[in-house]
């Protein structure tokens, strides 16, 4: 039950860096917001699993 518990802790510490990852560069830009930079942020999200639809709400 242990190493189920640590295998999940795990994967969502490392779904939350993929997802803030682009929006840290995103925030941090100082040309912008680039069309290049908003598909990224829609790819990790949906890799993310938050789901095409509302990734594509968000972008």
């Amino acid at each position: 039950m242990a190493s189920i518990l640590h295998n999940l802790k795990s994967g969502l510490k490392r779904t939350r860096g993929n997802l803030t990852s682009p929006l840290r560069a995103l925030i941090q830009s100082p040309k912008g917001i680039s069309q290049e930079l908003l598909e990224e942020i829609e790819e990790t999200l949906i890799l993310g699993d938050i789901g095409v639809e509302i990734s594509t709400v968000i972008v």
